[in-house]
């Protein structure tokens, strides 16, 4: 078995399941290929601040969209979204996840930022009706 071949077969899928739209000449859509938990491309908004870092967001979909699905955040939720939101260094300005840094730092950034996502949308899971057919 080639594990190098693999690996090189599932970057060049990820690099496929990217698109970029520019929305104006400091910001920029980013339709990953990674889906939330209501099968929905995961967004994220690069924008080039006055300072020269960049500043990736959710655009607040991800704490909308639990809101839409009938997820109240709860004291007990939004203490799990900021420790998840500490273990990826995300801020949370106006419900929008982001992160802020340089543009070398830009593959880390957007790996933490998809991280926290994925990990906060995941509580749309702990909805009543989810739970109660669980147990």
């Amino acid at each position: 078995m080639d594990t190098q071949k693999l690996l090189d077969s599932y970057y060049n899928w990820l690099i496929k399941g990217y698109t970029v739209n520019k929305l104006d000449d400091n910001t920029s859509e980013i339709v990953t290929p990674f889906l939330d938990s209501i099968n929905d491309n995961i967004y994220i908004y690069v924008t080039k601040l006055s300072n020269g870092k960049i500043q990736l967001t959710d655009d607040g979909y991800t704490l909308n969209n639990l809101e839409l699905m009938g997820i109240e955040l709860t004291s007990t939720r939004n203490k799990i979204i900021d420790s998840i939101r500490k273990l990826y260094n995300i801020d949370l300005i106006q419900d929008q996840l982001s992160i802020v840094g340089n543009e070398a730092d830009f593959p880390i950034m957007k790996f933490n930022l998809i991280s926290a996502i994925n990990r906060i949308d995941s509580l749309s899971l702990t909805k009543r009706d989810n739970i109660t057919s669980i147990f």
